[in-house]
């Protein structure tokens, strides 16, 4: 249980709480879904209660949101096209279920991911010093834009955009995310 206090001190600053993102009308949907190929340590959570994304960050080990994690009993993650079990589910403490306050979750898979490699952690001083830098989103999502609105099945998407301000309202204050 120290462990996984630990991982959740460590992995807390990375709990960005990020409403739906708007695909661009302008652009080509596919240019979202090239971008999201990148990303590989980014997989699909599914099962019982919400659906989302989680990121790799070790053979068994997948960060989620909070909200994503609550009330999930079984269920898979796929990565690479693979299903992969989700033995265990847990969330930050201070989470309040469905809320969106420390909103970090972590699953244990029951078994090993091969052949990707897990993310790492991006180590910086101060939030400040994200000011003007490039960030990109990567998750599973619905389709549509703003014109069109929802349309379509959840997929894989990403994109990138130019950090213009950072608050201690989005966890950064840390020294890593």
């Amino acid at each position: 249980m120290k462990a996984l206090g630990l991982a959740f001190s460590v992995l807390l600053p990375l709990a960005l709480t990020a409403g739906a993102s708007t695909i661009l009308h302008t652009m080509d949907a596919q240019l979202y879904r090239d971008e999201a190929a990148l990303y590989p340590s980014v997989g699909a959570v599914a099962g019982s209660a919400l659906q989302g994304s989680g990121v790799l960050i070790s053979d068994r080990w997948v960060l989620t949101a909070g909200h994503v994690a609550d009330f999930k009993t079984g269920g898979t993650y796929t990565i690479g096209g693979v299903p992969y079990t989700i033995e265990n589910v847990f969330t930050a403490p201070g989470h309040p279920t469905l809320g969106l306050d420390n909103d970090v979750g972590l699953l244990y898979l029951s078994a090993a991911v091969t052949g990707i490699q897990p993310a790492s952690m991006w180590r910086f001083d101060s939030s400040a010093d994200l000011l003007g830098r490039e960030a990109t989103w990567v998750g599973h999502g619905l389709g549509g834009t703003g014109l069109t609105g929802t349309q379509g099945g959840p997929e894989k998407r990403a994109f990138t955009n130019v950090i213009d301000g950072v608050t201690p309202a989005f966890g950064l204050n840390g020294p890593s995310f």
